[in-house]
């Protein structure tokens, strides 16, 4: 596991991008990630900030809510971001429960720091649209480009219509 980090992070050190670890203090530590991820699983939000700790002094952590709530609580806690979802309906994320849907996105973007919620779940290039609308700038699309056959040219599409 550590092998495939290392090389995952030299390939995001070669195009900026932050190395960031999901759930794994240790494997984090060791690999010198830029953050860490954690989900409720991990533990209490008061204590993860110490988790984070262990992977290295001053390391940003973020989290996975799975209500608006339960993200301003996270970002209270401390967290550097929120991935707050799903939005929209996703086989990936059905284990959470419905969609949180748009009116979940506007009272998000109502908080006191929308720049911090990065919104995630079942966002393609088909409802990107309903999200840029209520002026969205900050998505998660995994399945959009794990399932395209050029996820490059997907990533530039999403990116383009973020605007």
């Amino acid at each position: 596991m550590r092998s495939i980090a290392l090389q995952a992070r030299r390939a995001c050190q070669a195009y900026g991008v932050p190395f960031v670890v999901s759930h794994d203090s240790e494997l984090a530590r060791l690999t010198h990630a830029d953050g860490i991820q954690f989900g409720v699983a991990d533990g209490e939000l008061h204590e993860l900030a110490a988790k984070a700790e262990m992977a290295g002094e001053g390391i940003q952590w973020g989290y996975s809510a799975h209500s608006v709530e339960e993200a301003q609580a996270a970002l209270d806690a401390g967290a550097a971001w929120v991935f707050l979802g799903p939005i929209f309906s996703t086989p990936e994320k059905l284990q959470y429960g419905a969609p949180l849907g748009l009116n979940a996105v506007h009272e998000a973007l109502d908080s006191d720091q929308p720049e911090r919620i990065v919104f995630i779940g079942g966002i393609d290039s088909g409802n990107i649209g309903e999200l840029t609308t209520l002026g969205v700038r900050r998505i998660a699309a995994i399945s959009a480009l794990q399932r395209n056959v050029d996820p490059a040219a997907a990533a530039q599409q999403l990116r383009r219509m973020l605007g």
